[in-house]
Order: structure tokens, then C-alpha cells, then sequence
């Protein structure tokens, strides 16, 4: 049972966390845009696929190791990415 004490507070942090994340009106253009997104889900799709090999095979077709490699590669892409103006997006100058 929360106390009112504990309900100021969590209105407090709903309240911070709404002022410091919000989603741009734009999202949904962002999301099928960005190649920062699509690196970052790159990435999660070949962690994923490493872990599906670890866990299904005991001998996998590509040496272990290779994805999270590949993934790690694909993350500092993701990064690299969101530093580049991006024009279907309206970022260039």
C-alpha cells in the first residue's frame, strides 16, 4: 500500500520523466527514415540471431563469436549515425 508521500513522488518523477522524454511529433517518419534505427535494429536482430544459434545448435554454421562481433560493429554504426544529417529527414542544412 503506497503512502500519499509515495504517490507525491511518483507524480513528481511522471512529471520529470514527461518533460525530459517526449516524442517528437514526427516519429513515426523518424522511425522509417532513420539509419540509425535501422542499425540499432540491425543490431538487436543479430544479437538475437546469436543467441538462437547458442541455444539450438551445438555446432553453428558460423563460428561463435561472429555476431556479437557484427552486432558491436553495427552498434558503433547506429552512433555514427545519429551524427550525420540525414535529408529525407529534413536534418540538412
Amino acid at each position: 500500500m503506497s503512502s500519499p508521500t509515495d504517490a507525491g513522488a511518483l507524480a513528481r518523477l511522471r512529471s520529470t520523466l514527461a518533460a525530459r522524454f517526449r516524442l517528437y511529433a514526427d516519429w513515426r517518419r523518424i522511425l522509417r527514415h532513420s539509419w540509425s534505427i535501422r542499425f540499432a535494429l540491425l543490431a538487436a536482430l543479430l544479437s538475437g540471431l546469436e543467441v538462437v544459434l547458442a541455444v539450438f545448435t551445438n555446432d553453428p554454421p558460423i563460428e561463435r563469436g561472429t555476431f556479437a562481433a557484427l552486432s558491436g560493429l553495427v552498434t558503433v554504426l547506429a552512433a555514427v549515425a545519429r551524427l550525420f544529417a540525414q535529408t529525407k529527414l529534413g536534418d540538412a542544412e
